[in-house]
């Protein structure tokens, strides 16, 4: 029998928390992303406390961290960033304004999302996405880009919230070989 709560609707037992992250959040998002991505394609632990660093560096682009976090664990993580259209389109703006239209000085780029797998497919990734998106409304930018890895779970996500795949875009391969996959989405 389900716990009830005392408006009679049923208890949610370990609510997932999506909160910014901070730089003690550092072993979690290690740990999620390990268990994530295979060795050549996760981000090193240099690479991500950097980035947690230059959250708050005025020099550097402005990006973000939020951490998926259940009974004091983080189990998933998804930074942002705002750009300027050639860091995240690795200068191959003319293919994809070709198929969106002109793009905006400044973009959002979803740089990397991870959920552990012992807690995908319960819509944290979702959750995680919805928080970024957000962030990037309140920053007035209308349009993001992410690159995605083709093994990897994001594209259904990706799919799901309407971003649209650009086809003819060629601007970045992974260690193993494969090549990314760059989604657009319009946020006016």
């Amino acid at each position: 029998m389900k716990k009830k709560d005392e408006t009679g609707n049923e208890k949610k037992h370990n609510p997932v928390m999506i909160r910014d992250a901070n730089k003690k959040d550092l072993d979690g998002i290690i740990e999620v992303e390990n268990a994530c991505f295979p060795e050549g394609i996760r981000y090193s632990r240099e690479k991500i406390a950097s980035r947690l660093n230059s959250q708050k560096d005025s020099s550097q682009p402005e990006r973000k961290y939020f951490v998926a976090e259940q009974k004091g664990k983080i189990i998933g993580y998804g930074e942002v960033s705002l750009q300027h259209p050639e860091m995240t389109l690795f200068g191959n703006i003319s293919v994809v304004e070709k198929n969106i239209g002109k793009i905006d000085d400044v973009i959002g780029a979803l740089i990397s999302t991870g959920v552990h797998p012992s807690h995908q497919g319960k819509g944290i990734g979702s959750l995680i996405l919805e928080k970024r998106l957000e962030y990037l409304k309140s920053k007035g930018i209308r349009q993001v880009f992410t690159h995605a890895w083709p093994n990897g779970g994001f594209i259904r996500l990706a799919s799901k919230f309407g971003f649209k795949e650009i086809r003819e875009w060629k601007g970045l391969a992974y260690c193993d070989g494969t090549k990314a996959i760059l989604f657009y989405k319009s946020l006016s």
